[in-house]
Parts: C-alpha cells; structure tokens; sequence
C-alpha cells in the first residue's frame, strides 16, 4: 500500500510547489496533514520525519524537516509552539490543513481506480492475476512511474496500457503529474542544501555512448532525438558569468564503436552482411544509399552533425587511466557473465569490456572521489545501454560504499537538471519528453520489441550458419523481423495488439518456419494449377488453329463453288442469248436477258448477307471441331 499511498502524495506535491511555494512550505503543508492524519499534537524533529514516511510515504532528510518546523511552522506560521526540542499544536491550529487531507483521500481514490483498471486490462490479455500477482503488478506500475528498476514481469503490460488509454480524458495528465512530483520529491530528498535549488554552480562533463550520439542526430528516430534535444538544451541552460558549466563528450570507445557501425553499414552494402532489423540506426544510414560512397558521405554528415550541436571528442586530457582507479578485471567479467545470464539477459564481452574501460576512465578522472552530491561529481558516463545500467549498479563495480555510479540514463540526468534549475511546471513552458509517460510506455514498449527482435535475429543467422534453415526461408524470416522493427513514435493504440503477440510468441522462429513452409507449399500449388492451365491453354489454342484451318479450306471452297455457280449461270444465260439468235422469239428473248442480269448481279447485291452466312458458318464450324477434339 506504501507505493500507492506515494503516488498520491507525490502529485499533491508537485501541485503544492506548483502554486508559488517553496520546499519548506509545501513540506510544512504536509507535516500539518500529517499530524492532523495521526492526532499527534507533539513531535520532536526525528517523530516528525517518521510521520511523513508513515502517512504519505515521503521518506525526507531529518534536516529538513527539522528547519521546515522552526522556520516555517513555528517562526513564520506559528502554528506550533517550540519547547525543549518539542514542537507541540493542536487540532484547532492544524484545521485548515483538512482540506489538503481530504485532497490527498481524493488523490488516493483516483489512483486506485486508476491500478483497477491496469489490473483489468492485462487480466484481459493474460487472465486472472492471484492476490500475489496483483501485488506485483501494483508494485510494478509504481516504480515504472518513478523511473525505478523495470519489473520486467509487467512492464510491457504497463506500457501497453498506457499507450491503450492514451486519447482518455485526464489520463496522461493525473501520470504526468506523478512523474513530475516524484522528481520534485526525490530531488528534494536527495539536495543537502536545499536553498540551492534554483542553482547549479559546478562544471560537468558528460561523455555519451553511441546510442546517444545517434540520438542526437535523429538515427534512431524522432522520439530519441526530442528526449535528447531536452536534455541537451538543459543542460546548455547551465551557466555561470555566461559560459557553460555541462560539456558534452564522448570517449574513443564510443567513436571507436560508431566506426564499427558505418563500416557494417558498408558491408550491408556491398552484400557481404545482413542487415539486422533491430537496429533503428542501421536502418537510417542505409536508407538511400546504394554505395560505399554514400555511407561515407553520411558518416561525415553524422560527425559534423554532432559538432554542430557542441558534442566533441574527449581531449586526450580526458583518455587518461591510472592503475590505482581500475575497475576491470577477470574475476568481475566472470561474476557479471553470471548474473546477466541468471537474470536472462546476453552477456556481450567485448560490450562489458569497452564499457569497463570508460569507467575507468571517469574513476580517473573523479580520482576516486565518488561520494560527492551529483552536481558536484565531475564527470559520467550518460548512456542508453542496458549493460552500463547493470554494470554501474553491480556490486563488483560499485563497491559495498555505493555513491554516484559512473552512468546513469539520458532521464535521471535530464530530470536532475529539470529540477535543479527550478524549471516551472506551468502548462506555458514546456517539459522534457522524459517526464511524458507516454513517451516513457512508447520507449519502453520498443525497446523491448528491438531487444526481442535482436535476440530471434541472431538465432535465425545462427540456424542458417548450421544449414538448418534455407537461403529463402531465412530471407523470409529476416523480412518478417524487419516489419515488427518499428520507431517508439510508431506504437500507438492501434499497433499494440501485433507488438504484444509478437513480444509473447515463445516460439516465433518456428512459428515464421511453418508460416514459411505452408505458403512455399501454397505457392508451389499454385504454379502448378498455372503451370497445367498454361498447358491446356496451349492445347486448346492448338486446336482452334487446326480447327480454324480446316474450317478455311471448307469454307474456301464453298466460296469458290458459288463464284463458279454465278460464272457458270451467266456464261448458260448468255450462251442461250446467242444461240437463239434473233430467230427466238421476242418473249424467250427476254427471259434470257433477265436470267443472265439475275443470275449475274445476284451475287453482288447479296454478297454481304452471303459473306455473313459464310462467317456464321465458319464460326460454328470451328467450334464443333474444337469439341470434337477435347
């Protein structure tokens, strides 16, 4: 219940600092409902820090809330008398805090709607959660909302369902609003000094891995590219007498890594690769480049993008390692091997071992000094890759002593500078992408389709290599990755039904191999029903040209008998003419006439109803033929 009660507590908090309040009164708002929540009318500073964790889960330095009640509730307010290291008030002095009470009740009610519609909705797709289950996804819907450790169980669930719920009135603005006040919140927990809020007075350097380099540029979409462009013109934001305190860098391991990619991208090219479907930015590069050139002409564009935007190499000042720093070794390779394949995850070797190295790198460069606020820190690693993230937080790595690790993600540091430059959360200025849940479901929910897809992509190369599969099945397959390889941008509400059957078929390849095998079949079926009606065509066009042939012989010499009927029938008439002479008689005379003008010009009055009945008759007659001969 302490997740829930946070995400309430969290959003009063942000509309509190929200309404012209500073820390310590929006923390004296709190304390107030707190004592009014427990009937507590006295308190020392330790009792107080305790209350605030109990009612509303807000777990804030002693120090203060130990200010918060001398200055502001005690000095300024007076709603509390001081004695002896006692703060002590009554229910009449705390009365108008019970609105803010009934505030967060209201808070509470709606948040709870809000996790019995999530449970619905993957119940839905998966079926009945036990008690356990709807723990875990309470559980987990809360620290996807606070950036906390991914509870892999559900968070593709809880990303869909964002995403499912996206157009709902209010809907991603009450989420928003958490994400918004747990950044205050935990901001405010983690500042010593928190009049420094406002301020960032120390120089940062942060080197970028290739994920992010790309991201600057747009390679890997456009959503990437705006969630960097925040973080970047924050930390431009950063200055003192006018001169930037955050620079923006990148290790040799990074560039080094960038040089592998375009020169894959060339291989692609040249047909001597495959190109792998779950990386975005291989998929940008070789779009319209159809030679080795014009992938040079994009790596170009690509390093002159990134200086145009103030990312530089690291100077060789920045190269540097010292022995006494170094955090690689084969025994922490061997322990990380083994806890990334415990919880599932690829181990790459030479990924750990290039990460490792710039990790040492900034150990060198901090001197050891890890134990120093964020702000003042110095230099780390800001990078988008799932290994970093484990290695940083790995016990080998880190040590038992903890402090800042050497990477953190692209959203922690945008979301730090967010706060420390006391950025206002009014609808008139524009928040950083990484505080939009929405974005965070859309990212979340495609990192895991790539990773999927990567995943069955290497498997797919790895059944062609040992002759499992075919040239074309294999080709098939890879086509068929390459359609569920989609930009964050791209989920929307009507794509979510493919990607979460795509994310939950546990047996994908072979599914596409059945798939491949039944339209090959379908396929092979049909070009040979085409194959046989090409034949039968071919016959039946045979036979119409035998059939048309003797039909022309036929009728050929029908024509030619009539031609002779009607000479025959003029040259009798005539001749009949001449012999009777002039001794015939007048009437025999005529007659004959008559006969040889009909019998003459007949023909040519109706030759075109004869040549009709000619044409009829030849028609029909190939026809017969040709069904006599099927």
């Amino acid at each position: 219940m302490t997740e829930r009660t946070l995400l309430a507590s969290v959003v009063l908090f942000r509309e509190l600092y929200d309404s012209d309040k500073d820390v310590y009164d929006v923390i004296g708002e709190f304390l107030k409902a707190a004592l009014l929540f427990s009937q507590k009318w006295a308190v020392n500073a330790t009792e107080a820090a305790q209350l605030l964790k109990e009612e509303f889960d807000l777990d804030l330095p002693e120090a203060v809330v130990r200010t918060t009640l001398h200055k502001r509730l005690y000095k300024r307010d007076s709603v509390v008398s001081f004695h002896k290291g006692v703060y002590s008030t009554s229910q009449s002095q705390l009365s108008p805090s019970q609105s803010l009470v009934d505030e967060l009740e209201t808070l509470r009610k709606y948040q709870e709607e809000i996790i019995a519609k999530l449970t619905s909705y993957v119940e839905s797709i998966e079926g009945r959660l036990d008690d356990e289950q709807r723990a875990l996804l309470s559980r987990c819907f809360c620290d996807y909302l606070f950036d906390k450790d991914l509870n892999t169980r559900f968070s593709d669930s809880v990303s869909a369902f964002i995403i499912a719920n996206q157009d709902e009135p209010g809907f991603t603005d009450q989420l928003n609003a958490v994400r918004e006040g747990f950044v205050l919140y935990d901001g405010v927990r983690h500042t010593p000094d928190v009049n420094a809020i406002g301020s960032w007075k120390s120089k940062l350097v942060v080197f970028l891995d290739t994920e992010h380099l790309f991201n600057a540029v747009g390679l890997n979409g456009t959503l990437y590219q705006q969630l960097f462009s925040d973080f970047s013109r924050l930390a431009s934001d950063v200055r003192s007498s006018g001169r930037r305190l955050i620079s923006l860098r990148y290790f040799s391991e990074s560039s080094d890594e960038a040089e592998r990619f375009f020169k894959a991208a060339e291989h692609v090219i040249e047909g001597r690769a495959t190109l792998d479907p779950s990386k975005p930015a291989m998929l940008s590069i070789l779009d319209g480049c159809g030679s080795k050139s014009d992938v040079l002409e994009k790596k170009a564009r690509f390093y002159s993008d990134l200086q145009s935007r103030g990312i530089y190499p690291a100077e060789s000042s920045l190269e540097v390692t010292d022995a006494e720093y170094n955090v690689e070794s084969a025994d922490m390779l061997a322990d990380v091997q083994s806890d990334l394949e415990g919880k599932g995850r690829e181990y790459f070797e030479a990924k750990c071992l290039s990460t490792l190295r710039m990790f040492t790198k900034i150990n060198t460069l901090r001197r050891g000094q890890n134990k120093k606020p964020f702000e003042e820190i110095g230099f780390i690693l800001v990078s988008g890759s799932y290994i970093a993230s484990f290695l940083a937080f790995h016990s080998s790595v880190r040590g038992e002593n903890g402090g800042v690790t050497y990477a953190t993600d692209l959203d922690f540091i945008t979301n730090r500078l967010w706060f420390k430059l006391h950025k206002s959360l009014s609808q008139g200025v524009a928040h950083p992408q990484s505080l939009n849940v929405l974005a965070k479901a859309q990212v979340v929910l495609s990192a895991q389709i790539k990773n999927s897809v990567s995943e069955k992509f290497d498997r797919i190369k790895s059944d062609f290599d040992s002759g499992t599969t075919t040239k074309d099945q294999t080709q098939y397959l890879f086509n068929e990755l390459r359609s569920h390889s989609t930009s964050p941008e791209a989920l929307g509400p009507a794509a979510l039904e493919t990607a979460l059957s795509f994310l939950d078929h546990n047996d994908y390849e072979n599914h596409l191999r059945e798939r491949s095998r039944l339209e090959k079949q379908a396929a092979d079926g049909r070009a040979a029903v085409d194959e046989l009606n090409s034949i039968r065509a071919a016959q039946a066009a045979d036979r119409r040209r035998s059939a048309t042939r003797w039909s022309y012989v036929l009728h050929g010499a029908l024509v030619i008998l009539l031609i002779g009927v009607a000479v025959a029938s003029v040259f009798a008439g005539y001749y009949l003419l001449t012999t009777l002479g002039s001794g015939a008689s007048a009437r025999l005379t005529a007659v004959s006439i008559l006969a040889t003008v009909v019998v003459g010009i007949a023909p040519v009055v109706c030759w075109k109803w004869i040549w009709s009945w000619i044409v009829r008759s030849h028609e029909r007659a190939v026809e017969r033929i040709c069904a006599n001969r099927t």
